[in-house]
């Protein structure tokens, strides 16, 4: 009797084991599934983004406006750093609450977390608003209105977060899908818009302005369809806690949005001649991370949901990773081999001179892909030390390389890829020798 109790036992822990391993295969798998949603639906977000790009490109019809345009939307991109940083938070927090079914809490959250953006975006604006004039300067831009719009767009920008951060943390991805194609779809409308203002940059970016608070009735909306009739619940979490995770992200998506617009701003201020035609080479190479970014909205909450489960968290970045190197071998083949055409039919055959860098900017967009997902994984994880510190430590050799390599583009160019490699080994090292050490002994 003893004997069969002991075969009964063993068996019921083998069924347990395997049934627990085939939950966490399904949990898993579906990283697939919905990457194969968001894929469709981003995919159709980067279209139109890609389309805003190239109208842009035909309607401006001067290398040197199409400078302007790319480096006030690089502006843009690292004044929204404090969106992103709450976008990811709210990611994190709400992953948290949707993983222990807290839906009450998650709505008292959001509550807080729009009071708090606020205040954010009054102070920002009157920050930035001082600054406006000497930025322009610096950038060569005459427009003083085309700065105050860019400022105005960040401060309202900040708003999306909620949504963003909300509808991402709720792994609501048909949702969060559907809220990112309404940005793109005004930036179009902004094109066709902008013919009818003298100042057809400063046109373009109010249309935008509008548009992005159009589509915050849209995401109000699909909020109250994720969180349902749910009363408000006090969420307590620990402040001191929240506060280093914060710091964390600021400091992590700063290096992020410094490492990616970095040589924008750089091109624009020492080369202002060449920055058109480097501008329309940057568009084409940065879409080949249109693919692969997609993952990375779906890993992150995978990830924040599963604290502590190291090996499949492992399992689902090397995952991550194989579909990143395979879409983008495909994706620069295809530009290499097409990059006459697809500069003419995006850009139009003023650009074509623009073919020169695009070699050196494909080197250098590929590892910054990389790095963003690696540094969207560590926070998702809450452990960002090693990858912030190595991609300000890019950011600075970059700068530095701004300061030397003034005379040669192509010189700076390489220079730059060539640092953003460095920095994608030595992140892919760390990560391998942390996954080999013991759990007890691993350290951020």
């Amino acid at each position: 009797m003893t004997e069969k109790r002991r075969l009964t036992g063993k068996m019921d822990g083998k069924l347990s084991d395997r049934q627990e391993a085939f939950k966490q295969k399904r949990k898993t798998d579906s990283l697939e599934a919905n990457s194969m949603i968001v894929l469709a639906l981003t995919m159709c977000a980067n279209v139109l983004g890609v389309l805003f790009q190239s109208l842009a490109g035909h309607l401006l019809q001067d290398t040197g406006l199409f400078a302007d345009l790319n480096a006030v939307m690089a502006l843009f991109n690292i004044l929204v750093l404090p969106t992103t940083v709450s976008s990811c938070l709210i990611a994190k927090y709400t992953a948290v609450l949707h993983a222990q079914h807290e839906i009450g809490k998650i709505k008292s959250f959001f509550f807080g977390m729009i009071k708090v953006l606020g205040i954010l975006a009054l102070l920002f604006s009157g920050i930035m608003a001082a600054a406006h004039e000497a930025i322009g300067k610096w950038l060569h831009i005459e427009d003083s209105m085309v700065i105050i719009l860019a400022v105005a767009l960040a401060a309202v920008t900040l708003f999306s977060a909620v949504f963003t951060g909300g509808l991402q943390g709720s792994k609501a991805f048909v949702l969060y899908g559907v809220f990112g194609l309404i940005g793109p779809v005004f930036k179009i409308a902004a094109i066709a818009a902008s013919l009818l203002f003298q100042r057809k940059i400063a046109g373009i970016l109010a249309v935008w302005l509008f548009g992005t608070l159009f589509s915050y009735i849209v995401g109000i909306f699909l909020i109250k369809k994720v969180l349902g009739k749910h009363k408000r619940e006090k969420a307590a979490f620990d402040k001191r806690e929240m506060g280093l995770y914060i710091l964390k992200l600021i400091v992590a998506n700063a290096g992020v949005i410094l490492i990616s617009n970095i040589d924008v701003l750089m091109v624009k201020h020492n080369f202002n001649a060449e920055a058109g035609l480097y501008s329309g080479a940057r568009m084409l190479g940065y879409s080949i991370t249109y693919l692969t970014n997609t993952f990375v909205i779906v890993l992150f909450p995978m990830v924040a949901g599963s604290a502590g489960e190291e090996k499949k968290n492992r399992q689902l970045l090397k995952k991550v990773l194989v579909y990143n190197v395979i879409l983008s071998i495909a994706a620069v083949f295809f530009l290499m081999l097409f990059s006459d055409l697809c500069i003419k039919l995006l850009l139009g055959k003023e650009f074509l001179m623009c073919r020169q860098y695009l070699v050196p900017i494909t080197a250098y967009v590929l590892p910054i892909g990389i790095l963003n997902l690696l540094a969207n994984y560590g926070m998702a994880k809450n452990s960002t030390t090693y990858i912030t510190a190595s991609m300000f430590l890019g950011g600075a050799l970059a700068i530095a390389g701004g300061m030397i390599w003034k005379e040669s583009l192509l010189l700076l160019i390489w220079f730059l890829a060539l640092v953003m490699w460095a920095a994608v080994f030595c992140n892919l090292l760390y990560i391998y020798r942390q996954g080999r050490k013991p759990e007890d002994v691993r350290t951020e």
